[in-house]
């Protein structure tokens, strides 16, 4: 949702033999709440699908949207691609085997919060699992998503970093552990 409450930012997946690719909508609400027809954002298509339910964000305003995509063909440990869209330009990050979730903007949408949970091994409890928040900016050189930005909060202590939400301000965060 954007900072007027009125409009959203909704992904829907085409997938096809050849094409699998997600595509960005603005919906909007009337004051009555009733929503208008879905309309196309002038955006690049993601490559792949949304890795998650919570792995779209929009800042306040709208102008900067973040997604954290994987690959359509199914596979054991797909690699997750973060994605920033401002200003016409898309700048990607990866993650080599992470659940990526709980994607956040600041209000200005300058700086991205997001939960890297690593892909669990299969004969390893899962407690055994290092997850971390972090907070990352958004004009950060594209590579790899771990190697910018900071941590916030990581697993240990018995708990688990579960969630994040990233306050307006972008330098405070909120956690579900």
């Amino acid at each position: 949702a954007t900072g007027t409450s009125t409009v959203f930012v909704a992904a829907a997946t085409t997938s096809s033999t050849s094409d699998c690719v997600t595509r960005l909508y603005a919906l909007t609400l009337s004051a009555s709440g009733k929503p208008a027809a879905p309309q196309p954002l002038q955006v690049p298509a993601i490559p792949g699908r949304l890795a998650t339910p919570t792995s779209l964000a929009a800042s306040s305003d709208g102008r900067t949207i973040a997604y954290a995509s994987v690959p359509c063909a199914l596979s054991p440990s797909p690699p997750t691609t973060i994605g920033v869209i401002a200003d016409g330009a898309t700048r990607r990050w990866t993650l080599p085997s992470a659940d990526l979730t709980s994607l956040s903007l600041s209000a200005d949408g300058s700086e991205l919060g997001y939960v890297d949970q690593p892909m669990a091994n299969p004969v390893a409890p899962a407690g055994n699992r290092a997850g971390a928040a972090r907070i990352m900016p958004t004009g950060a050189p594209s590579g790899t998503a771990s190697d910018r930005g900071h941590e916030v909060f990581s697993d240990g202590h018995g708990v688990r970093a579960e969630s994040l939400v990233l306050h307006s301000d972008g330098t405070t965060t909120y956690q579900i552990g």
